[in-house]
Order: structure tokens, then C-alpha cells, then sequence
């Protein structure tokens, strides 16, 4: 069983020994990714609440509840990107 090192190291070789192999394996994972990005298109979520809690949810409820009573208790600004659908 070889240690860590020396399974990077061996990679290393390996991937030094054939730059273009591994050159054209890379453009063509982007390329594949790339075009399933057609099939599902990503969204911008503005709202990160979203992220936290389904819409309905009882987490999504009370936080609901305790923005209307109390205010919301901070602001975040971000953009997220994720699947769309």
C-alpha cells in the first residue's frame, strides 16, 4: 500500500508524461459540462433564505413571523448561482 506522497508523486508523473492527453480530458469535461448547462440552465438566487428553508416550511414560517414582529434581524446582500428548474 503506497502512502499519500507517493500516489500524488506517481500522478504527477503520470500527468507530466502526457500533457496533451490530459489537456484534451479537460477541455472535454468543460465541454460536456458546458453543454449541459442547455438542458438546465442556471438561476441567480437573491434571497439566501432560500437556501435555508424550503418555501412553506415551518423554519421558513418563523422566520416569517419573526421578521414581521420584530424586523428582520439582518441583511445579507450575496448572489448565489445554482440549478435552475
Amino acid at each position: 500500500a503506497a502512502s499519500v506522497p507517493q500516489r500524488l508523486r506517481r500522478w504527477g508523473v503520470w500527468v507530466g508524461m502526457r500533457p496533451r492527453a490530459v489537456a484534451a480530458a479537460s477541455v472535454g469535461v468543460t465541454l460536456v459540462l458546458g453543454a449541459a448547462l442547455l438542458f438546465r440552465p442556471l438561476t441567480l438566487l437573491r434571497d439566501p433564505v432560500e437556501l435555508w428553508a424550503q418555501p412553506g416550511s415551518r423554519s421558513a414560517r418563523d422566520k416569517a413571523l419573526f421578521d414581521a414582529e420584530f424586523g428582520p434581524f439582518w441583511r445579507t446582500e450575496m448572489l448565489v448561482v445554482g440549478p435552475g428548474g
